[in-house]
């Protein structure tokens, strides 16, 4: 297995090479704060040292630098018979995985992410289930992953869902945003020093439990967005692998986003009843998604979570949502990227 975490490991140092420092400084600091925690293990809950991070970026940055300009494609993926599979042929991956009977249960992924960012990693997989006819794999320990780890992802017809990613992200918003997640506080830990052991416990076990509830939100939400797929068809994807564009691009997520939440996430969530995973929706919902639909995000009242008004937006919000991205598909099919481009810059425009 050693060998198969470094070739994948190899690779994410490839995409991250190309791609991790496009991002503005303040969010590749942060990110790059997070990563140093999963590369080097570094507990959750405690502030690593400040020159240990930079020293460590300034490692990163310089293995980066070297395999920049000397790997022009990813290496495909070494199997015990000698064979090498090519890095995005997901599904042969995992197929020879199983195949060699290690006592980890492990799962392989590799597509492409936001601004086409490729996203490579291998973890333990701790849960699989079929829901509606779509496959869900929930892995949490990761032995590769690159500097991007987006918690939940749905591709082919499949749904990933990644918990270690999901709770570093977690425990990253809770430190920048207030301690607030979920519409409850989040216990604090002492400024600069990962707070006393029993506040970090406290904290650790309440971004456990938002891991184990949310886990749901997740897989509603991708469950969402393939449906929203089938709703717009495979021109979405293609009208979106051409769009050369980062706020154009951020903008069709968005539209696309907000179908899916109002197709399955709200109405499966109020049909439940679960108000705390409400509020958790509601607490993460803003970027570009509270822009276009500022009432979505007020729906539920200013304190508290009101089910018939949510259900009622999420409803107006389903024809909405489906009527500006068929439009803009529209405009694709019509005048191609420029065409959607313009579109995407009247609907917010700068």
């Amino acid at each position: 297995m050693a060998q198969l975490a470094a070739a994948v490991q190899d690779n994410c140092d490839v995409a991250d090479a190309r791609h991790a420092r496009e991002l503005g400084m303040c969010v590749y600091l942060l990110g790059m704060r997070e990563y140093f925690r999963w590369m080097s293990d570094y507990p959750l809950g405690m502030a690593p040292p400040s020159e240990r991070v930079r020293e460590w970026i300034t490692c990163q940055e310089s293995r980066w630098d070297a395999v920049f300009d000397d790997v022009d494609a990813f290496a495909g993926i070494p199997f015990p018979d000698g064979d090498l599979v090519d890095a995005f042929d997901e599904a042969e991956v995992n197929r020879r995985i199983g195949a060699m009977g290690l006592p980890e249960r492990l799962l392989y992924g590799a597509g492409l992410g936001r601004f086409g960012v490729p996203i490579f990693f291998l973890a333990e997989t701790v849960r699989e289930e079929v829901r509606d006819g779509i496959r869900v794999t929930i892995v949490d320990r990761e032995w590769a992953r690159g500097f991007s780890a987006p918690p939940a992802t749905s591709r082919n017809g499949a749904i990933q869902i990644r918990r270690d990613a999901f709770r570093r992200w977690l425990w990253t918003r809770a430190e920048q945003h207030g301690l607030r997640l979920a519409g409850a506080t989040v216990p604090s830990a002492v400024p600069g020093h990962g707070g006393s052991g029993g506040k970090t416990a406290a904290r650790a076990d309440h971004i456990e439990r938002i891991v184990e509830r949310e886990t749901e939100t997740l897989i509603l939400h991708e469950i969402g967005e393939i449906r929203a797929g089938g709703v717009l068809g495979p021109d979405w994807e293609r009208m979106l692998a051409q769009v050369d564009d980062r706020r154009t691009e951020v903008i069709l997520r968005a539209v696309r986003d907000l179908l899916a939440d109002c197709l399955v996430t709200l109405p499966e969530l109020v049909a439940r009843r679960a108000g705390e995973s409400l509020a958790f929706w509601r607490s993460n919902f803003d970027g570009m998604r509270k822009t276009l639909a500022p009432e979505l995000g007020a729906a539920g009242g200013p304190d508290g979570i009101r089910l018939d008004a949510i259900r009622s937006a999420a409803d107006a919000g389903t024809d909405r949502w489906e009527a500006c991205a068929r439009a803009l598909l529209t405009c694709w099919r019509d005048a191609g990227p420029d065409g959607v481009i313009g579109a995407a810059r009247e609907l917010v425009p700068n």
